[in-house]
C-alpha cells in the first residue's frame, strides 16, 4: 500500500477458486506453459504484487475434500487462502473481509489469468475516492472485469436477512440489485471487449498458453491491454480459438434470462425458435 490518501486503507483482493468445474476440472492448477510452466492461480496471484493498492491476496476455496489439492499448492507456495462453505461462497468473502480487517474488497476469480493491474489501480482509486459501496468495470475483454466491495457493504448484506441461494453464490449479486447500496460502473470500452479471455474449456486453455507463449519477456509479471492489443493486431485469427465458446450467465429476473437465451438460439441459427420465445 502506498502513501498518501489510500495509506490508511486496508485494500484486498479475494480470488474465488475451487478444483470442481464441470467443462475443465481442475483448470486451476493446470500448469502455463511459459514461461515456467506457472499454474493459473499463481499466474493470479504473482500479478497482483504489480498493484500499488493490495494489501493481501487470499484465495477463498471451499472445505470440500476435492479442494484440498489446491490447498497443498498454496501452502508450499506461501499463498494465503481460506476454507469455507461450498454453495455460501458469499460467506467465504465476508470472513476472509474481518480475518483480514480489510476496507475494500477486490473480487477475482481463479479462471481469469489476464489481470490488469494499472485498470486494477485506477478502478481501485476511483472507488475510493467516490465513496461507493460497490465498483464494477465494463468494457474489457471477458475474462477482465472487476468487482470491488466495501466490507461494510458485505456486513449490511448479510445482515437484512434478505439473500437468497443465489445470493450467496453470486457473492455481489444482493448488492447490486438493492436500493440499500451505491454503486458506480467504471466503462473502460476496450477496443478487445468482445473477445473472451476467460478459462471454462480446454480451447481457453489454449488460447491464453499460446498468448503467454508470445508474451515479451520484460513484461512477465503483468497483463497490460496494451500487450494483449498488440498480440491481436499481430494474429488477430489466434482469437478465434474459442469464439464458440459459452459463457455461463445468471439472470436476475426471467426477462434478463430470456433475452439471453434469444442471443445463444440465435448465435446457433435457431431463429425460428428465437423468434417464438420473443413472440412469449
Amino acid at each position: 500500500m502506498e502513501d498518501g490518501p489510500y495509506a490508511k486503507l486496508s485494500v484486498i483482493a479475494v480470488i474465488q477458486a475451487r478444483m470442481a468445474s464441470t467443462r475443465l476440472p481442475g483448470k486451476v492448477l493446470m500448469p502455463i506453459p511459459y514461461p515456467n510452466g506457472q499454474p493459473l492461480i499463481q499466474r493470479i496471484t504473482q500479478n497482483l504484487k504489480g498493484s500499488r493498492y493490495i494489501d493481501h491476496a487470499v484465495v477463498a476455496t471451499s472445505e470440500e475434500k476435492g479442494d484440498d489439492p489446491l490447498v497443498q499448492f498454496l501452502c508450499t507456495e506461501d499463498i494465503d487462502y481460506y476454507r469455507g462453505s461450498h454453495h455460501n461462497v458469499f460467506s467465504r468473502f465476508l470472513n476472509v473481509a474481518h480475518q483480514y480487517k480489510a476496507d475494500h474488497i477486490v473480487r477475482l476469480t481463479g479462471d481469469n489469468p489476464f489481470l490488469d493491474v494499472e485498470v486494477l489501480d485506477q478502478t481501485i482509486e476511483a472507488h475510493v475516492a467516490n465513496e461507493v459501496d460497490y465498483t464494477a468495470t465494463k468494457g474489457l475483454p471477458l475474462g477482465m472485469n472487476l468487482e470491488i466491495v466495501k466490507r461494510a457493504a458485505l456486513s449490511k448484506s448479510a445482515e437484512t436477512g434478505q439473500m437468497n441461494k443465489e445470493d450467496e453464490e453470486h457473492v455481489t449479486a444482493f448488492i447490486k440489485r438493492s436500493p440499500l447500496f451505491t454503486k458506480q460502473i467504471i466503462q473502460y470500452d476496450s477496443r478487445l471487449c468482445d473477445l473472451r479471455l476467460t478459462i471454462d474449456y480446454p480451447s481457453d486453455f489454449a488460447l491464453v498458453s499460446l498468448l503467454y507463449a508470445g508474451w515479451p519477456e520484460e513484461s512477465l509479471s503483468q497483463s497490460t491491454l496494451s500487450l494483449l492489443e498488440n498480440i491481436y493486431d499481430s494474429t488477430p485469427w489466434l482469437f478465434e480459438i474459442n469464439e464458440d465458446n459459452f459463457q455461463k450467465v445468471v439472470g436476475q429476473n426471467y426477462e434478463e434470462e430470456k433475452a439471453i437465451a434469444i442471443q445463444v438460439l440465435n448465435r446457433l441459427d435457431l431463429g425460428r425458435a428465437a423468434q417464438v420465445l420473443e413472440a412469449n
